[in-house]
């Protein structure tokens, strides 16, 4: 997200202060503040990746105990996509 866009956003729901010199102090903040709430939902995101990894992992494993060994084979790609996920939404960094 740009400093652009942030200021943008802040601008549509606070009021457009730009006459008052008030943008040019609060930009910083802003910035900070958008870099917090996406390093946040990020992390969330990547909760549910692991969540659903746990769940699929079970599922995987419940088929082989069944003696199922095809679905269990067939389930196992999910756990390491969840894995991946996680892992890439983590390692995203702010644009």
């Amino acid at each position: 997200m740009t400093p652009a866009e942030i200021i943008a956003m802040a601008k549509e729901v606070i009021g457009d202060y730009s006459d008052a010199n008030y943008w040019p102090f609060f930009t910083v903040e802003l910035e900070r503040f958008a870099a917090l709430v996406a390093a946040k939902e990020r992390e969330a995101c990547a909760q549910v990746c692991d969540e659903m990894r746990s769940h699929y992992s079970d599922y995987k494993d419940t088929a082989l105990l069944n003696g199922d060994v095809e679905l269990s084979n067939a389930a196992s790609g999910e756990p390491r996509a969840c894995e991946f996920l996680a892992k890439a939404m983590r390692a995203r960094s702010p644009q």
